[in-house]
């Protein structure tokens, strides 16, 4: 059950709602936001 991670680099203008919604995320599995400051 290993679920694919994915690695997003903050920056100044980083908004994590876009990121998550840009994702795709229609094939029924689960993704991570790893946030790095």
């Amino acid at each position: 059950m290993s679920e694919p991670h994915v690695i997003v680099m903050d920056n100044a203008s980083f908004h994590p709602k876009k990121i998550l919604d840009e994702l795709p995320i229609n094939d029924g599995h689960s993704y991570h936001l790893i946030l790095l400051n």
